[in-house]
């Protein structure tokens, strides 16, 4: 079996087009394989066995994913410092701005939001003065599950996680969302965002499995929406194939 790599597409002579992949990245991963690579115009992969093209694609995908992933953290690390040179006055300023802009929606999942992220309290109070049901996150391990909120009253008295974030006790027992009617809208954090609703999540995939399962549980979609401070939204961020695309992205702007 013959392999050529034509420009930036790898095609099987024998059998028409597989798929496309970035020529450089593809010469870096044969470089470390023992196929025999001969280069020109066109370069040709010559005694290219089934097996070996299998291991070709797999490297390629991990080469990639690993690339993903390392932009993620370099873009954590520096959105961390962007938002840490905001001001608490400008912080309260675009958060209620973002709040003018929130849509009704009968059953809301709310994060509830650190000192570094946009004020959800405005919203969160907005909810329960429409009379709509209120849903926030409880991190229990590696899982992460919406529960009811019954009041500002009852928000006030939520303990406080490792990570100083408010959410109802582990052991208390309160009504899941998806065991309930599930969602309409969820209001979701994030680290950077783009204006086309890629997200950039604090790493963990908290969001990533929940949405996974919400979205396989309930029979329509719910709303995604982000909220986030200008500073935030970004031309490009690194995504993977898991990441789930939201429906808005709302800041000051």
């Amino acid at each position: 079996m013959r392999f050529t790599i034509d420009s930036d597409i790898w095609q099987e002579q024998s059998a028409g087009s597989l798929f496309g992949h970035d020529f450089k990245i593809f010469q870096s991963v044969l470089s470390s394989t023992s196929l025999s690579i001969f280069t020109s115009n066109t370069t040709t992969i010559a005694n290219c066995h089934w097996q070996e093209f299998l291991l070709c694609k797999t490297l390629i995908h991990v080469r990639i994913m690993a690339g993903i992933k390392s932009a993620k953290i370099a873009l954590r690390k520096e959105m961390k410092d962007v938002i840490s040179q905001l001001n608490t006055e400008e912080k309260q300023r675009q958060s209620r701005i973002v709040f003018e802009k929130f849509q009704e929606s009968k059953r809301i999942s709310l994060y509830l939001s650190t000192e570094d992220e946009i004020d959800t309290i405005q919203i969160l109070k907005y909810i329960f003065d429409k009379k709509k049901e209120v849903f926030v996150p409880r991190y229990k391990g590696k899982e992460m599950e919406m529960i009811k909120l019954l009041s500002m009253q009852d928000y006030e008295t939520l303990p406080l996680t490792k990570w100083n974030i408010k959410q109802p006790n582990v052991n208390e027992l309160r009504q899941n969302a998806l065991e309930t009617g599930g969602l309409d809208l969820i209001i979701l954090p994030g680290v950077a965002f783009t204006a086309n609703g890629k997200r950039l999540g604090h790493g963990m995939g908290y969001y990533d499995k929940f949405l996974d399962l919400c979205i396989k549980t309930q029979q329509k979609r719910p709303h995604l929406i982000a909220v986030a401070f200008n500073e935030q939204l970004w031309q490009e961020i690194p995504t993977s194939e898991n990441d789930v695309i939201l429906d808005l992205v709302l800041t000051e702007k």
